[in-house]
């Protein structure tokens, strides 16, 4: 908010794009780092690719 504030005070809008599409990309980040964890939490499996091993003997 307060970028927001300061870039219509001085008047450069590149900065409000900038801080905008920076902000943007960090909740989206954030979002998907959430989302991943309540997969991994309640379906554990799913985040295990199926891939033969082979037996020790």
């Amino acid at each position: 908010m307060w970028a927001v504030a300061f870039a219509i005070a001085i008047g450069i809008y590149t900065f409000l794009a900038v801080s905008v599409i920076s902000h943007t990309i960090l909740l989206a980040a954030a979002s998907i780092t959430v989302a991943a964890w309540t997969t991994a939490t309640a379906k554990p499996n799913r985040f295990v690719r199926n891939c033969i091993q082979s037996d020790p003997k």
